[in-house]
């Protein structure tokens, strides 16, 4: 959550409506065209250098971008509330480095599936590596604490 992002916004890849409720496809022009749609969706301003930084194309789909009435800057309260949160869950997230290291090496070449101590809460944390690739997932049975995937 930034200045010059609508506050309802919530990412075009995987949502098909803002926060808002607002369909990101009813307020953008051409919206199926996803070459520049991130430059026509409304939920965005670009001001002063940014915008002279831009190339030719982006400029022409900025230009043409859709407008919502919902559109809402955040306040510094909930920009300051929102870093809060990244600050936290990264903290949290930055406990599990060893453990995640450690499955690696221990687990090197194979598939596997877990249960260890959370190293945040103590809680149950269901851990899962895959070989191809060496990935580690995981996600802790306590609300709110750990859910990651590489």
């Amino acid at each position: 959550m930034n200045r010059g992002t609508c506050k309802h916004f919530n990412g075009t890849w995987h949502n098909q409506k803002c926060l808002a409720g607002v369909c990101y496809a009813d307020v953008t022009p051409d919206s199926e065209d996803r070459m520049g749609i991130a430059f026509r969706i409304p939920c965005k301003t670009i001001e002063g250098d940014e915008y002279d930084q831009l190339n030719d194309g982006q400029k022409a789909n900025y230009d043409r971008r859709g407008k919502c009435d919902k559109y809402e800057e955040p306040s510094g309260d909930e920009i300051s509330a929102h870093r809060k949160r990244i600050e936290e869950a990264m903290q949290r997230h930055m406990k599990t480095l060893p453990l995640i290291a450690k499955v690696k090496k221990e687990q090197e070449g194979c598939d596997w599936q877990g249960i260890v101590a959370c190293p945040v809460c103590n809680g149950k944390l269901h851990l899962s590596h895959a070989a191809y690739n060496s990935h580690v997932w995981g996600r802790c049975e306590t609300k709110n604490c750990l859910s990651w995937m590489e």
